[in-house]
């Protein structure tokens, strides 16, 4: 899979990220062993992952909110789109854009500014 992973310092540098989805959260069905080491392959990742699809208004909405809010505060983001990998679109399906942090699944839809603010403040690496 390849993902755009793009950050405040650099324009866009390509991250080629081994495997399907790099990350999980709590209560999304994923087993803890899973959760795990889906957060180990994105250790030297972003950040943020925004998953994605090509043509979806919310996802550009998203995409640029996050943009707009890392940059301000300096982290590192990425976006996967889920049409390259099937298994990623069968997980996702239309439930797009959903936005991780730190290999959790923090929402999805939409960007709740000030929740996602506090979430990048209240979590580190």
């Amino acid at each position: 899979m390849v993902a755009l992973l793009r950050s405040d310092r650099s324009k866009a540098t390509m991250l080629r990220s081994a495997g399907g989805r790099s990350c999980t959260g709590e209560g999304d069905g994923v087993s803890e062993e899973t959760a795990a080491a889906r957060a180990a392959e994105s250790a030297d990742a972003a950040r943020v992952t925004v998953y994605t699809r090509i043509g979806c208004p919310a996802c550009a909405k998203a995409e640029d909110d996050v943009a707009r809010i890392c940059g301000e505060l300096g982290e590192t983001w990425q976006a996967v789109d889920v049409d390259t990998d099937p298994d990623l679109r069968a997980e996702y399906g239309d439930r797009v854009p959903v936005i991780d942090i730190d290999g959790r699944e923090h929402g999805y839809w939409k960007v709740e500014e000030q929740r996602f603010r506090t979430a990048l403040a209240g979590r580190s690496r």
